[in-house]
């Protein structure tokens, strides 16, 4: 009985674990504020993120402009910016949206990011391995984001603003969404051989799921170009998997 009742509260628990994870990793990345953060602003961790300060208080001037080439790199004729606007994009729409205008507010606003990305990559990765397992592996892989070191932890520190955590959650996003459309394909079966499976209802999921994953990689490129390297994955394996498919004796419609 005591097992049923667990059973029956189990989505809850899994909830809060992963609120549990996600609050852990909000902490354990916002410890450097307590020593960089000054009445003039926030002591910014590396060189690039002075950079992209910069471009954050670029855009919040001209909201929701977004300058695309810098006439103070690359001396002295300047150069386009190579990277896309997303990151410094949400950074902006933030400090509008609490109201953030002065160097100081601004800093401490975009060095909040960062933490909040790694904190949303708790729950991304829970859905990613629980897609391609199950809710204790969701849950392994959860907790494992949520401790892992190296240029992953120091990358998405408090006072580090640069894209690169952006790249990390966009592009895993991207991955959940396209297996999840994959998911979606294999249980609902069409055949292009057969008009009663091509239908607005068989359809339905299918098409929107894939659209899902589209925009999800739009995302994703707008933060990197090199986001097509995941459409080089997915083409690599669309093309074994077909392969596959073939020498089994399954269709790949």
């Amino acid at each position: 009985m005591a097992q049923m009742d667990l059973k029956k509260y189990q989505p809850y628990i899994i909830i809060g674990v992963i609120v549990l994870f996600a609050l852990l990793t909000l902490w354990t990345r916002g410890i450097p504020a307590a020593d960089i953060v000054t009445a003039e602003g926030v002591n910014l961790l590396g060189n690039d993120p002075w950079y992209s300060l910069r471009q954050v208080e670029q855009t919040v001037a001209n909201f929701p402009g977004y300058a695309w080439f810098d006439t103070m790199t690359l001396y002295p004729n300047g150069d386009v910016i190579y990277w896309g606007p997303l990151f410094i994009q949400i950074i902006s729409a933030l400090c509008v949206l609490v109201g953030a205008t002065t160097r100081p507010e601004i800093m401490v606003v975009a060095s909040w990011v960062p933490p909040l990305m790694a904190a949303a990559m708790v729950p991304v990765t829970y859905l990613l391995a629980k897609k391609i397992a199950d809710w204790k592996t969701g849950l392994i892989a959860a907790g494992l984001i949520m401790v892992v070191s190296g240029n992953y932890a120091y990358r998405s520190l408090f006072g580090f603003v640069d894209h690169h955590i952006a790249e990390t959650l966009f592009g895993t996003i991207f991955v959940l969404a396209y297996i999840a459309a994959l998911l979606v394909a294999r249980d609902r079966p069409l055949s292009l051989r057969s008009r009663d499976t091509l239908n607005i209802e068989t359809l339905k999921a299918p098409v929107l799921a894939s659209a899902l994953a589209g925009i999800a990689y739009l995302l994703g490129f707008f933060n990197m170009p090199t986001m097509i390297l995941f459409a080089l994955i997915v083409a690599g394996f669309t093309l074994v998997q077909f392969l596959l498919d073939f020498f089994q004796d399954r269709t790949s419609d």
